[in-house]
């Protein structure tokens, strides 16, 4: 954290030459196969000279074993996880003045928690020397550093290249952030490989896979659990039926249809969490119980809270209070499948390193016990687990007099104790019912409709969002799926999209900063400038809320303001800049001077085709693929530049946009 008042991290030099040391930063990616199966996992350490901040290589290692990994299709992300309330990690590098003559000649880099949700004082989790997390350091009388400015190099953003054979890779555009030279550089997000002038390609679209638990109910009654796979190129959609182990084909010999439940109790109710335990490795957790429908109370598992993953039983041995460091790199949660496909254990991946940054040496741990573990098949990613009903929602049938049966869904309500204290009826496609029959359960064989919803959002041309649901209806005996319309978050009353329609974006509350004036002296002017950090909800409307003030953006030095005033110029130093990057496709204008009036400056990275450049001489003025330029104010009387506006010479046109503004 920089703090707004405040001096920020910064990287200082000697005289003498530097011990070579290297730092590894290692990233977890699945070996995706051209037809979307996962063939691995790969960990992907870029390494880093600490000294001089240079990529000086790259490895691709077998997570379980440490041993050189060749991927089989296209490194990627395995997943999304998110969680909202997220402990935050910062990093601030200081000083240490071990000769006493009052200028710091040791570096260490000191590591902060920050609670964004709960409130909670920042929380010093440890320091190192020189950035070297294996190395813990004690500051014996920690001073201001020198300043110096790092010529680091800023992702523009990433682009696909045409890598011969008909193959499209991904590379990522890279720029200096503290030179003049506006060149920017290509390298292969896989490899880390510097490219020289790639061709730039459209990027492939993905192919969209979704997977549906399904029953095929036969004429005895009984049913058979099966998987019906949903893959999708964006025009065309075709199904295939397996058994539960995603690989087995299965062809139905019934009637197709929902799961039902054994009854209208067969899931607990909405599990609680403890949180303010830590993983051995520091990493935050929590802990959930649930509650039966007996009112029975048991723990069900614990949540990985950084990354959003579910274990069941009891957390992992070591498990502490939050508040101790740990040196040793610990993986998520895999699963040992045996020959038969069956999950026969839990399993964490324990990492430690060398002081080159290499792997020293990888332990299976038991993740129920924290013992070491044994494999008695594979260690691989654990298969999606079933997913389960919601417990207060179920499907029944109204059987009127002459048979005909209309399926709807009750709604239970639940006091505090979870008591049932009431219900309410409505239709599959959300609106209220009234049954005039007699309710009980479905009969599964004729329970072939289903109905789907999913929240979009529609943003209109001045910016307003309006959250809708669209509604689906899937005849799970075919797989056909019918729109059945769109209505507000009631569910009833019909709405009529009139913007651009898409996924809504995510409400993560965020953390800002913001500098006060303290007038210690009573004469009217601040004397004393401070930094206020607020947790701030951009969607749920709350209030925001202060989560502490410090003196010159120290975290290490909380402050309490006695008469707080506006700061007046001389009282405020100039505000930090901000950043921003865009990939930008087609003719829309892109008038950055207009939506940031502090634009400081603007780079340009012409990708593909033309674009049309205005700026404050008002001629429009054609720039060709390949091309990079830059602006940006001289001169101290200099505020912002006056006009930078940005547009596609033709839908073909691509290009990146990277500024700076206050």
């Amino acid at each position: 954290m920089s703090g707004c008042c405040g001096q920020g991290s910064v990287i200082i030099s000697g005289s003498a030459a530097a011990t070579p040391r290297v730092d590894v930063e290692a990233v977890l990616l699945c070996d995706v196969l051209a037809d979307g199966t996962v063939a691995g996992l790969a960990l992907v350490e870029p390494i880093y000279d600490t000294n001089t901040g240079a990529r000086v290589g790259t490895r691709i290692v077998e997570p379980t074993t440490g041993a050189t990994y060749t991927p089989a299709g296209t490194l990627g992300v395995c997943g999304s996880p998110s969680d909202q309330c997220a402990r935050q990690i910062s990093t601030r590098t200081r000083c240490d003045d071990t000769n006493a003559d009052g200028t710091g000649d040791v570096t260490y880099v000191e590591v902060w928690a920050l609670d964004p949700c709960d409130g909670g004082a920042p929380q010093l989790l440890g320091a190192y020397r020189d950035g070297g997390f294996a190395q813990p350091y004690t500051p014996t009388a920690p001073a201001d550093c020198p300043d110096a400015t790092a010529d680091t190099p800023v992702v523009l953003g990433t682009v696909c290249y045409d890598a011969g054979g008909g193959a499209t890779r991904t590379a990522a555009v890279l720029k200096c952030a503290a030179c003049g030279d506006p060149a920017v550089t290509y390298l292969d997000a896989e490899t880390g490989a510097t490219l020289t002038a790639p061709t730039i390609v459209p990027c492939p679209a993905a192919t969209d896979r979704s997977t549906q638990l399904l029953c095929d109910v036969q004429a005895d009654g009984s049913s058979v659990p099966f998987l019906r796979t949903f893959t999708s190129d964006g025009t065309t959609t075709s199904t295939a039926d397996t058994r539960l182990d995603g690989v087995t084909a299965y062809s139905p010999t019934g009637t197709v249809g929902v799961c039902l439940p054994a009854n209208d109790c067969a899931s607990p109710t909405t599990p609680t969490t403890t949180v303010g335990l830590c993983l051995a490795d520091g990493t935050p957790i929590a802990v959930t119980v649930v509650r039966d429908c007996n009112g029975a109370v048991t723990s069900e598992g614990w949540i990985n809270l950084t990354t959003g993953t579910f274990s069941a039983g009891a957390p992992p041995a070591g498990t502490i209070a939050c508040g101790d460091s740990r040196s040793i790199q610990v993986s998520g949660t895999f699963c040992d499948v045996d020959q038969a496909g069956d999950v026969v254990g839990l399993v964490l991946v324990e990492y430690k390193y060398a002081a080159d940054g290499s792997i020293e040496s990888v332990r299976l741990v038991d993740a129920t016990t924290g013992q070491t573990y044994t494999p008695q098949g594979t260690i691989t990613v654990c298969p999606s687990g079933t997913e389960q009903p919601e417990q207060d929602l179920v499907v029944l049938c109204d059987v009127a007099a002459d048979g005909t049966v209309t399926a709807f869904t009750r709604d239970f309500r639940r006091d505090e104790a979870g008591a049932i204290v009431g219900f309410s009826d409505y239709t599959l496609a959300g609106a209220a019912y009234t049954p005039t029959g007699t309710v009980g359960v479905c009969d599964a064989s004729t329970e072939e409709i289903d109905h789907l919803q999913l929240l979009l959002c529609d943003t209109a041309t001045d910016g307003t969002v309006t959250q809708f649901l669209r509604h689906w209806t899937v005849d799970n005996s075919t797989g056909t799926l019918t729109a059945a319309g769109d209505t507000l978050l009631d569910g009833t009353t019909a709405y009529t999209p009139g913007g651009s329609v898409g996924a809504c974006e995510s409400c993560a509350r965020q953390v800002i900063e913001r500098c006060g004036c303290d007038d210690t002296d009573g004469d009217g002017v601040g004397d004393v400038t401070y930094t206020e950090l607020w947790a701030v909800d951009p969607c749920g409307g709350g209030a925001p809320e202060l989560l502490g003030t410090y003196l010159d953006g120290d975290l290490t030095k909380p402050y309490t303001p006695i008469a707080p005033v506006e700061c007046t110029a001389a009282d405020q130093p100039p505000g930090p800049l901000s950043t921003g990057v865009r990939s930008v496709t087609g003719t829309a204008v892109q008038d950055l001077a207009g939506t940031y009036p502090g634009l400081q400056s603007v780079s340009l990275a012409v990708l593909s085709d033309r674009v049309l450049v205005t700026m404050s001489d008002g001629a429009s003025v054609p720039v060709p693929a390949g091309a990079s330029l830059t602006w940006s104010v001289e001169q101290e009387a200099d505020t912002a530049l006056a006009a930078a506006s940005f547009a596609g010479a033709s839908a073909a046109a691509s290009y990146l946009l990277n500024w700076t503004y206050r």
